[in-house]
């Protein structure tokens, strides 16, 4: 299976399983998707989401090969 240059993913509430976040990534090499589970660098509000919610899950929703194609995704992933 190949995998797309670039990734959409979308973080997850523990407790409703609602989605609170969704942003993108890059694929450095086929171990480097790690962006969607890192917790640095992470703003006061999604912080005390995860807090509230007693934590969050990860998903990767797609993989694509143009960044734009990526970006598109993820505004319309944000938009719903």
């Amino acid at each position: 299976m190949r995998l797309g240059r670039y990734y959409v993913y979308r973080h997850l509430r523990a407790d409703t399983g609602g989605v609170f976040y969704v942003g993108k990534g890059l694929v450095r090499s086929v171990l480097s998707c790690y962006r969607p589970h890192d917790e640095r660098r992470r703003n006061p509000f999604w912080r005390a989401v995860v807090r509230a919610a007693g934590g969050y899950s990860a998903e990767i929703v797609a993989f694509f090969d143009n960044e734009e194609v990526t970006l598109v995704k993820e505004q319309e992933l944000i938009a719903l």
